[in-house]
């Protein structure tokens, strides 16, 4: 197993980063973020993310590749009532609290509980009252290869009740990193209903059908092929349906997601029951991903398997103490040969 110090935080804590290797994958786990810094496909790298560390605690756009908890998306004005009493999250997005606020998961160091040349478990436990949030949260994710796939599995127990919605919030290029925008990538998702969002990004608690509309992914097409000035780009949750129910890794997981580029397609198994769709709008700045290649708008996709944006408020239960959050993510990798 590769394991080596890829920085050091301002308080001079040591980031590790754990290489990972398949017979068609390498990936790099650091454990600033839990993030996946890099995942080649017979040795092309398909994620955004950067060369130091000092490049990733520099971003405006701190999510890329990490975990995103405690609650991914976002939470309308950082507000809930839970169990009788009100809680104010950390706003970190218009009036509104996303993916886990200034201090999320995102930007803490997680600890290395096991790793191998194939897999590696991070941890760490979220405070009661971190961000706002509600309880003591123990979280644990592993990465771990297996062939042509990669595999995310989530935990999470808590000493009180909590929401909670766990994610990983990588940038895809399937032509490889920084190779021009990903409209021109095929998209195939088994959706038949998406989360209807207000003017700031919110949920409005309707799911109307994607038939007829550009949000329908049921047969293949080009990202980009239904998008205008009313609408831009996408930024979107979808909700799964009729998936079809297919063996990868050992497990039985529902084939939610297919996504081609020019170089790699990319097959997506998950129990969760949705994902936001986002294609990189807001893509943009001073810095460059590794090795200098473009960061540009729309030049990266994220498809983040979650559980329905803002579900405290849309009739998602909690987290109750005592009782496991999980969740698990496959994708299958296939290089296609120029």
């Amino acid at each position: 197993m590769e394991k080596r110090v890829f920085g050091y935080m301002p308080d001079g804590m040591p980031i590790w980063e754990y290489v990972l290797k398949s017979d068609s994958i390498t990936a790099a786990v650091i454990t600033y973020g839990a993030i996946l810094r890099v995942l080649e496909v017979k040795g092309l790298d398909i994620i955004g993310g950067y060369d130091t560390l000092d490049e990733f605690l520099a971003d405006d756009d701190p999510f890329q590749g990490a975990i995103i908890g405690r609650v991914c998306n976002r939470t309308k004005e950082g507000r809930f009532s839970l169990n009788g009493k009100d809680y104010q999250l950390t706003i970190n997005n218009g009036r509104h609290h996303l993916h886990g606020g200034t201090g999320g998961f995102f930007s803490r160091v997680w600890t290395v509980d096991e790793a191998d040349d194939t897999h590696v478990t991070l941890s760490r436990t979220s405070p009661d009252g971190e961000e706002g949030y509600p309880a003591n949260l123990f979280v644990k994710v592993t990465y771990a290869l297996c062939g042509d796939c990669m595999r995310i599995t989530y935990d999470a127990v808590a000493d009180g009740d909590t929401p909670i919605n766990l994610t990983n919030h990588a940038f895809y290029n399937l032509s490889g990193t920084g190779a021009g925008t990903v409209f021109d990538h095929t998209a195939w998702i088994a959706a038949d209903r998406y989360t209807a969002i207000d003017g700031e990004n919110i949920p409005t608690g309707e799911t109307p059908c994607v038939s007829g509309t550009p949000f329908d992914f049921r047969t293949e097409k080009r990202i980009g092929r239904d998008l205008s000035e009313a609408l831009k780009s996408y930024d979107h949750n979808f909700i799964f349906a009729d998936a079809p129910i297919e063996e990868i890794c050992g497990l039985s997981l529902p084939h939610v997601a297919t996504f081609k580029g020019k170089a790699v397609t990319m097959d997506v198994y998950t129990t969760s029951p949705c994902a936001q769709l986002y294609t990189g709008a807001f893509l943009s700045g001073p810095l460059s991903f590794k090795g200098g290649r473009p960061k540009q708008k729309y030049g990266a996709f994220c498809f983040e398997t979650q559980l329905p944006p803002d579900g405290i408020h849309h009739g998602v239960a909690p987290l109750r103490a005592g009782e496991h959050f999980r969740a698990t993510t496959v994708y299958r990798y296939h290089y296609i040969p120029s």
